[in-house]
């Protein structure tokens, strides 16, 4: 229940800011395309992400005390970290989690945009639709004809899995201070959990 109009968001404001940021800011005869490029699509990335987590952090800090057993539903939760500390509460561990989703989301999809880049520009000159030289369109027109779910998904796959292996220490920071509260601030979490093992 959580995660769909979290998804939502996240997708809609990401696929809105990229589509209005590459109107405005990309041209792609002028130098420095790719770099341009890559800056709009983790701006894109990171909007996504602050939008999603207005839903998200709720969504995950209750999750997470009926995962550890402190809470028996979604209500019971709600009633317990309200009473607590009023609707805060629900937000507990919010900038740890932007701290750790924000790159996650930034890598994730700046990677996956620019695989399916590098994807189509190698299919295209493996097919002889015009080569990795060839004008965006000329590649984009070409490669449209032969690019799948199963290339979607190999990006994706390529993408989420750099992007978690690189943040999976920020995810379990963000988990103990979302459950535990994570009295003392982020580093402080992370010196226990080092200290721990």
């Amino acid at each position: 229940l959580g995660a769909a109009p979290s998804s939502a968001l996240y997708f809609g404001v990401y696929e809105a800011a990229k589509r209005a940021l590459h109107r405005r800011y990309l041209r792609p005869t002028e130098a420095g395309v790719g770099t341009r490029r890559l800056a709009l699509n983790c701006l894109s990335a990171a909007a996504g992400n602050v939008a999603s987590s207005v839903v998200f952090v709720p969504k995950e800090v209750i999750k997470q005390r009926m995962q550890t057993g402190l809470s028996p539903s979604v209500p019971a939760a709600v009633s317990a970290l309200v009473a607590a500390g009023g609707v805060r509460a629900l937000y507990r561990g919010y900038a740890v989690t932007l701290a750790r989703n924000i790159p996650s989301a930034v890598l994730k999809f700046s990677l996956y945009e620019e695989a399916k880049i590098a994807l189509r520009r190698r299919k295209a000159a493996a097919g002889g639709g015009g080569g990795a030289s060839a004008p965006p369109t000329g590649w984009r027109v070409w490669s449209r004809a032969r690019w799948g779910g199963l290339d979607h998904a190999l990006c994706g796959a390529v993408a989420g899995a750099a992007a978690s292996g690189l943040t999976t220490p920020l995810d379990v920071v963000k988990t103990r201070s979302a459950v535990h509260g994570g009295g003392g601030g982020a580093w402080a979490v992370a010196r226990g959990v080092v200290a721990e093992g």
